[in-house]
């Protein structure tokens, strides 16, 4: 799947996190996600992407 639009990320100093989100070319929301702890690399889980938890856990996805 391919999805075409903005990207915007976001630093939120007061809570220490990141967030994004994916704009449509109509400015709809397309996807986002918030919450994101990043401590010289991510700390929080990727809700977008199933190799985070493998990653963590030494599965390889051969």
């Amino acid at each position: 799947m391919t999805i075409t639009g903005m990207k915007y990320k976001c630093y939120l100093p007061d809570e220490d996190m990141w967030a994004w989100m994916i704009v449509s070319p109509d400015e709809k929301t397309i996807t986002f996600e918030q919450g994101i702890k990043w401590k010289g690399g991510r700390v929080t889980e990727k809700w977008l992407h199933d190799n985070w938890l493998s990653e963590r856990l030494g599965i390889t996805n051969d």
